[in-house]
């Protein structure tokens, strides 16, 4: 299911598992080694990769140059205001 997708769904409210069992509806659930494999990929992604290029971009259109900004994951988190760093979200994958 595309990002798009599920972002508009998350912006209509609801809990966590409420848009969880939301997104399971629509798609295939996953096992837990699943998405702790997908949850890795996704947390290096744009970081010395094919998506490299796209990010430096990405960075000026949504104003957030100067943001210690390496992966889509990083520009996710500061574009809904939150900073990965200060919460070091890698501590959590």
């Amino acid at each position: 299911m595309p990002y798009v997708v599920i972002n508009e769904r998350t912006m209509q409210g609801g809990s966590d598992d409420d848009i969880l069992a939301w997104v399971h509806a629509r798609g295939t659930a996953r096992t837990d080694e699943e998405c702790h494999m997908c949850n890795r990929f996704i947390a290096k992604l744009g970081w010395r990769d094919e998506r490299s290029s796209a990010l430096p971009q990405r960075i000026i259109d949504s104003g957030l140059t100067g943001k210690p900004i390496e992966t889509l994951i990083d520009h996710i988190e500061y574009d809904e205001g939150r900073d990965p760093v200060a919460e070091r979200a890698w501590d959590k994958v």
